[in-house]
């Protein structure tokens, strides 16, 4: 099957149900808990042979999966109704609306839904995810790679990650997409791999965080300082190509591959964080359009929405939050002066004088 083709599938029947996502998944069992309300639906891509599959699922009853530690996918799920349960081992995750999870292959592990889940499902195949990890480390991969369970939509980086799963999903309804070339479409997928790897906790983190700035070309590491130095400013697509000194559309390539964003998602990713570094710090001190213009952000409504998308909360519950915290700190006497009361100067201190 194609995995560029949208698949619709509904079924009120359990077995078929089993079998269809035995076939897409690989081995695991399904227990329902009324098999007369067994409700499925799935819309999305793929089988047990893609490298990634993309879908809308639900099960429609409350319903138990038991993987084995045999699976030979990683699956990521962002529910958009009810609730799920990952018992593995002794640790336990709850999911939600706002929080994702990622399950490694590896271990075995049972998960718990509830009758209204519904949610937002993507397997990754082993095979891809080690070619990807390979050629990030620049070497082969010996140890399994294990991704932390959690993957909160708070982060800036994971809800940019499942923007762009999100769009390649309403894309397969375009008959016309860009997607359905083979070359775009891979790339598309090596794309979104690299930047889970990268942007999402794992064991080999630390290892890809040393590996990427001697991969990145140079003009992407000039690209990137110059954003990093320069983002309360008013930049542009082309003005950070010029800067960068090649065509736009291969300084976007670079960016994709080896961030997981367009260059202007990255500088929009900064904004957002510099922000939110402010509005926690900063408490009630300073007004929310203050922190947004000051960050590079022109039309506060959008950097409202794009803070609320990106960290689930708005930047006025950050900032009450922050104030919070700090009005709980305890009180103390205050800090004398030490160029009043100390008889040494502080240039004299530092230098062990």
């Amino acid at each position: 099957m194609n995995a560029r083709r949208l698949i619709e599938v509904c079924e009120r029947d359990a077995s078929p149900v089993c079998d269809f996502m035995v076939n897409m998944c690989g081995p695991h069992s399904l227990d329902f808990m009324n098999r007369k309300d067994v409700a499925f639906s799935y819309s999305g891509s793929g089988n047990s042979n893609s490298n990634i599959t993309f879908g809308y699922l639900a099960y429609g009853t409350e319903t138990r999966i038991g993987i084995g530690a045999g699976i030979g996918h990683y699956s990521i799920s962002l529910p958009r109704s009810g609730r799920q349960t990952v018992v593995s081992g002794s640790r336990r995750y709850q999911s939600g609306p706002l929080k994702a999870v990622i399950l490694s292959p590896g271990e075995d592990v049972e998960v718990d839904l509830d009758r209204d889940w519904r949610s937002v499902f993507v397997t990754i195949n082993k095979r891809i995810m080690d070619l990807a990890l390979g050629r990030l480390i620049g070497a082969p991969v010996t140890e399994r790679l294990v991704f932390d369970v959690a993957m909160p939509t708070s982060d800036a980086a994971a809800s940019s990650w499942w923007r762009m799963a999100e769009h390649y999903l309403r894309e397969l309804a375009v008959e016309d997409s860009l997607l359905c070339d083979p070359s775009v479409y891979r790339d598309f997928e090596l794309s979104l791999v690299r930047a889970l790897l990268i942007r999402h906790p794992n064991n080999y983190s630390d290892e890809i965080r040393r590996k990427i700035p001697d991969m990145m070309p140079g003009y992407l590491r000039k690209s990137v300082k110059h954003i990093e130095d320069s983002y309360p400013e008013p930049l542009r697509l082309e003005d950070l190509g010029r800067i960068a000194g090649v065509p736009t559309d291969r300084l976007t390539t670079g960016f994709r591959e080896f961030l997981g964003a367009t260059p202007m998602q990255y500088l929009k990713n900064v904004r957002l964080l510099k922000a939110r570094e402010m509005l926690m710090t900063s408490g009630s001190r300073m007004n929310v359009s203050t922190i947004a213009y000051d960050v590079g952000f022109n039309h506060l409504g959008r950097f409202s929405v794009d803070y609320k998308a990106a960290f689930g909360e708005a930047p006025s519950q950050t900032s009450a939050l922050a104030a919070g915290r700090q009005a709980a700190l305890p009180t103390g006497p205050k800090p004398q002066n030490p160029t009043l009361n100390s008889p040494d100067p502080p240039s004299a201190r530092r230098s062990g004088a």
